[in-house]
């Protein structure tokens, strides 16, 4: 997996988000359409990475992550991928999230 992956941006997204540096992490998300986040958008991603953040300290950190599938549709432009978190605590959890091609690099899906 090269450092311009789907998978590489998802752990690098949860290594930012878990040093608390919301700054760099938000610049790991894009809108569904792919479009940039408003100002107004950034302070509220970078809210909710932070309660993100929190979970994960409440659970001991990460101990580890594992990227479980990564594809990437026939066109390049967008792809899933699949990973494992275990935290500190022992507990794992098993998520999947869309990134989306932007500019070259790939950025994840905010959900909402």
């Amino acid at each position: 997996m090269g450092t311009n992956s789907p998978g590489a941006t998802v752990k690098k997204a949860f290594e930012l988000i878990a040093g608390s540096d919301y700054e760099k992490a938000v610049d790991t998300y894009t809108k569904k359409d792919g479009t940039a986040f408003t100002e107004e958008e950034r302070t509220k991603v970078k809210g909710l990475l932070a309660m993100g953040a929190s979970e994960i300290e409440k659970k001991g950190g990460i101990k580890s992550m594992e990227i479980l599938e990564e594809k990437i549709s026939d066109d390049g432009t967008t792809a899933t991928v699949k990973w494992k978190i275990t935290y500190g605590n022992g507990e794992t959890d098993n998520s999947d999230g869309e990134l989306i091609k932007v500019d070259g690099k790939w950025k994840m899906k905010i959900s909402n």
